[in-house]
């Protein structure tokens, strides 16, 4: 016989991983071969009630989301908007982190308010910017990148 249990999210709740754990209450009648929770019964029917299961959870991780790509003219300012990042585990509260992962030649650009959703910065050459947001929680980060592409202006 097979026995199978889906496992189902608490509301609020989303979990990275689960994993479950099958022992036996009596280990004399009914044994559980460990790692794969196959249980082999020395009477029959299996007694349910004797066997118990464990689970251990691992809450989800922040998920990065540093916004569209966008297609500005040089010397425009760009905001970045890293606000479609999700806390997914609900731990702790989400921190942001910008940087530029490249950009072209001659920028003398700064990215201001690194540390918050929506950052901004002088696209003030032509040619693509690069950014990464890194999402994190205490626990676990996520990144994302996006890409600026400054034009020259019409």
């Amino acid at each position: 016989m097979t026995y199978r249990a889906n496992l189902v999210n608490p509301p609020g709740q989303d979990f990275a991983q689960v994993t479950a754990t099958l022992t036996s209450l009596d280990p004399f009648n009914i044994r559980v071969v460990p790692g794969q929770g196959i249980v082999t019964n020395a009477t029959s029917p299996v007694d349910f009630s004797k066997l118990q299961r464990t689970f251990k959870t691992t809450p989800a991780g922040p998920i990065a989301d540093a916004g569209p790509n966008q297609t500005v003219p040089a010397g425009s300012t760009v905001t970045l908007d890293g606000g479609g990042s999700k806390n997914l585990g609900g731990i702790g509260n989400p921190t942001y982190n910008w940087a530029f992962t490249s950009r072209p030649p001659g920028t003398a650009t700064r990215l201001f308010f690194t540390t918050s959703a929506i950052p901004f910065f002088v696209a003030d050459v032509p040619g693509v910017y690069t950014l990464q947001l890194t999402v994190g929680n205490g626990v676990t980060t996520s990144a994302a990148s996006v890409a600026i592409t400054a034009v020259p202006p019409s």
